[in-house]
């Protein structure tokens, strides 16, 4: 501890202890440049103890990579008896190079003339990172297609990037300082953007907002919003950022396509006078549904790799909020895949053309595939889920990817409306001369006057829909319809508030492997009944995080 009253100490000791007592490198030379003060700071700074570093060059001990005109230019600074304060790149002694905040201090003697300097340096790597980053972020914003807006609570613009300029027309400079109201359209349009903004000071996020905003000429725009509160280091809101992206040509095209749509199915109503008018309108639904869906899957796809690239950091670090952000790109991308991969499934199902595979299939792998697959959904849900393995195989004849579809679409919806605290369970066994899958779970359960309409396509039971779970109605009648084209059979037995169980039958294969499956141990014997059954019985809890 440096006592506060110098007379307690030799003069020379005290500024000695003092000087060491500093957090940043103090170092003093004489005009020529050899080092005649090196402090503790200063070791620890440039790796050179004070016993090797007095009396030595300081060029030799921090060399930088500085020109001679450069260094002449500070000498006349400090000779003329005026501070010099710069950045450059020193080395340490192990050869590190790292950046430095340098303030160079003349020391003048009676007659004016330089007789000391006095040096104090500290690292600065840590602020160049985060400089670096800002500059990268900003020229990601500003090279973005999209509009992006920056502004404070009080809804006052504070940033306006290229992409702003150019959906809206408006220079920065005109916009900068007025309230993102400028944008509205409409009084009513007004009161959407205060209420979005109230929202958003709340904490809450706005995702993908259908809505209209003003170009500076007055004409109209659809717009596709994202609006996000902005948190200060300290984590407290600072503003919010809206991103916004020309939604015109899809809205349109859509409600081209829609009014399209409309036009044929009423002509084809007018005109349809038997069954066989009735089923090709079906078909024709069906095309469209497979052609939009195959458009659909290239950007998104397209979209999914890029948001891998930016999880990886390919283009440079994130941080917390941008990889927030880029988990909701990735959850909210596999949700519009499965969506299309269910409509693809579907209307290849109805027009008969997908090929099943025919090779003997061991259904304990292909129930192991799914449940790898499931895997990030039930991470993410409160459940005990329990998968129910026997310690043979189980072999039927057909195609492993469509039946590990099966699995994943009952597992799935089990999952999807079961509550949380609840559980679900896949059991495999053999009943007779068939191979039976179970799935079964304790959650909301199905109304007795829905059942008979469960493998419907885009049938949605009122439990689900009044709940607001999402989905297509798919699920079901896909997974019925690879059942039946492999020989089986598929059934349900539901209660409201108690549950929902169910079957899958399919034929086994060959009479050896039926033989093979009665010697079999109990697919529902008690855990750790042996080794197998230890190695496939599965209970996942999730922690005690909210749902993502």
């Amino acid at each position: 501890m440096v006592s506060a009253d110098p007379s307690d100490f030799d003069t020379v000791r005290f500024q000695a202890l003092l000087l060491d007592s500093v957090g940043q490198a103090v170092i003093a030379t004489d005009v020529g440049g050899l080092v005649i003060y090196w402090n503790s700071a200063a070791e620890r700074l440039y790796g050179w103890p004070a016993q090797e570093a007095i009396g030595r060059s300081i060029v030799e001990l921090t060399p930088a990579p500085q020109s001679l005109e450069e260094a002449t230019l500070i000498f006349a600074e400090l000779a003329a008896g005026r501070t010099w304060e710069g950045e450059f790149v020193v080395r340490h002694r192990d050869g590190r190079a790292f950046p430095v905040h340098v303030t160079d201090t003349p020391v003048l003697g009676d007659d004016g003339t330089l007789r000391a300097i006095i040096g104090i340096s500290s690292d600065i790597t840590e602020r160049k990172r985060a400089e670096q980053a800002a500059r990268h972020l900003s020229a990601i914003v500003e090279s973005s297609s999209d509009a992006i807006i920056g502004a404070a609570l009080d809804g006052a613009i504070v940033s306006w990037n290229g992409g702003a300029e150019r959906l809206f027309g408006y220079a920065a400079s005109e916009v900068i300082g007025q309230h993102v109201r400028i944008l509205a359209p409409s009084e009513a349009i007004a009161e959407e953007i205060a209420a979005n903004v109230r929202r958003v000071a709340l904490g809450q996020r706005i995702e993908s907002l259908e809505t209209v905003r003003r170009h500076k000429d007055g004409s109209p725009l659809d717009v596709a919003l994202t609006l996000s509160p902005v948190y200060r280091p300290d984590g407290s809101m600072g503003g919010f950022s809206a991103i916004m992206r020309d939604d015109s040509v899809r809205q349109r095209g859509e409600r081209a396509l829609k009014q399209r749509a409309d036009l044929l199915v009423s002509r084809l109503a007018k005109e349809a006078k038997a069954s066989e008018r009735l089923r090709e309108l079906d078909r024709i639904k069906d095309d469209l549904v497979a052609t939009v869906s195959h458009e659909l899957r290239t950007p998104l796809t397209s979209i999914m790799g890029f948001v891998e690239l930016l999880k990886e950091e390919q283009a440079g670090p994130l941080t917390a909020q941008q990889r927030t952000w880029a988990d909701t790109i990735g959850r909210n991308g596999d949700r519009l895949l499965t969506l299309v991969d269910n409509l693809l499934a579907a209307s290849t199902l109805d027009a008969g053309k997908m090929q099943a595979g025919s090779s003997r299939v061991d259904l304990r792998d292909v129930i192991t595939a799914a449940r790898r697959t499931l895997q990030p959904s039930i991470d993410q849900r409160h459940l005990t889920t329990r998968f129910h393995l026997p310690p043979t195989s189980i072999l039927v004849q057909g195609d492993a990817s469509q039946l590990e579809q099966v699995v994943c679409n009952l597992v799935s919806n089990a999952l999807k409306f079961t509550e949380d605290g609840g559980t679900v369970e896949c059991a495999l066994a053999v009943e007779g001369s068939q191979a039976r899958l179970t799935v079964s779970d304790d959650g909301i359960g199905i109304p007795d006057d829905e059942q008979a309409e469960l493998f419907t396509r885009f049938f949605r039971s009122t439990t689900a829909t009044d709940r607001a779970i999402q989905g297509t109605g798919l699920g079901l009648s896909i997974a019925s319809s690879i059942v039946r084209s492999h020989g089986g059979a598929i059934s349900v037995v539901s209660a409201p508030g108690r549950g929902t169980k169910v079957m899958v039958d399919l034929p086994m294969a060959g009479p050896r492997a039926l033989r093979r499956q009665r010697r079999r141990t109990p697919a529902h014997g008690p855990a750790g009944s042996s080794e197998a059954d230890r190695h496939v019985r599965l209970t996942a809890a999730a922690p005690d995080r909210p749902v993502a």
